[in-house]
């Protein structure tokens, strides 16, 4: 097994068509997000996107602010998608991890909630100092880092014993949110090289590299939250 340290420059969507044996998750209770109190005084509309993983449970986990025309937007959303429930998705029935990006437009009639199709797998928004409320908000891409972040932490995924017989290398994009202390949010897989034993060696890689650590992702040497993607290549057992 090895690993690419290189990073893709992409964003997340879900991977088309789903793998065999996968419903995506659903939703079971929500809340609308609150229109915050001064941006409705003032008659301001906007959006908010959030991305999170729902786990087997049905719960929201890592809940990170994507992009938000107003902050206050974005802490609005992700406050609230910590109240929500979900049947969660599952692979052949049986409950897995799935990342969701879900948007809310903030009008003042009332919100309203579009959530994309989940990504398989297997906080707070620390804005700049001297940002106001009417500026907008967005987690870095690759192409906007002073440097790529580098692993300092990682740990090698085994290959599941239930994983079916692969005979090539296997090759799993993981994309994650990497948080200004390098930490790893909201792992997903993207993209897998091979069918039947993906779903399996994803799985793997999703747990491991949720573990790892990063050095911090900066923008004009302020520590930021990135949109990054990790390769993990899986050799066949010899």
């Amino acid at each position: 097994m090895t690993l690419s340290a290189g990073f893709l420059a992409r964003n997340a969507s879900a991977v088309e068509p789903l793998p065999a044996g996968w419903t995506p998750p659903s939703i079971v209770k929500k809340l609308d997000p609150p229109h915050p109190a001064a941006m409705r005084l003032q008659g301001t509309e906007g959006t908010a996107t959030v991305i999170f993983i729902i786990n087997q449970a049905g719960l929201a986990e890592d809940v990170t602010v994507y992009t938000a025309t107003h902050r206050s937007f974005g802490t609005s959303l992700q406050n609230t998608v910590g109240h929500w429930r979900f049947d969660p998705a599952r692979f052949h029935g049986e409950p897995v991890p799935a990342r969701i990006r879900l948007t809310a437009n903030f009008r003042i009639e009332g919100a309203v909630i579009s959530m994309t199709s989940a990504d398989h797998v297997a906080s707070h928004i620390k804005m700049a100092t001297g940002y106001g409320d009417n500026t907008g908000y967005s987690v870095a891409q690759p192409r906007e880092l002073d440097a790529i972040p580098r692993p300092v932490h990682t740990i090698i995924p085994g290959i599941p014993p239930e994983t079916p017989p692969f005979s090539k290398r296997v090759e799993v994009h993981v994309n994650f949110i990497l948080a200004p202390d390098g930490t790893v949010r909201a792992p997903a897989v993207t993209d897998v090289s091979e069918s039947e034993a993906g779903p399996y060696l994803a799985a793997a890689a999703v747990h491991a590299v949720r573990q790892w650590k990063y050095t911090a992702p900066t923008v004009r040497g302020s520590e930021v939250y990135a949109h990054l993607t990790q390769v993990v290549a899986f050799e066949p057992p010899q």
